[in-house]
């Protein structure tokens, strides 16, 4: 999500998005078994990507 109000803010954000390349299935699956599907933050992340 990018809603930076100063350009400091929008370089964290672009920098937490290397995050994302390390995420494997295997950090995936681990970060699945300790939290709980909820139905209700699905859509709302569906919608936040519409």
């Amino acid at each position: 999500m990018i809603g930076a109000k100063t350009p400091a803010q929008l370089e964290q954000n672009l920098k937490a998005l290397e995050a994302v390349e390390k995420i494997t299935l295997e950090v995936k699956a681990e970060i699945d078994a300790l939290v709980p599907y909820c139905r209700f933050l699905r859509i709302l992340r569906m919608r936040a990507l519409s």
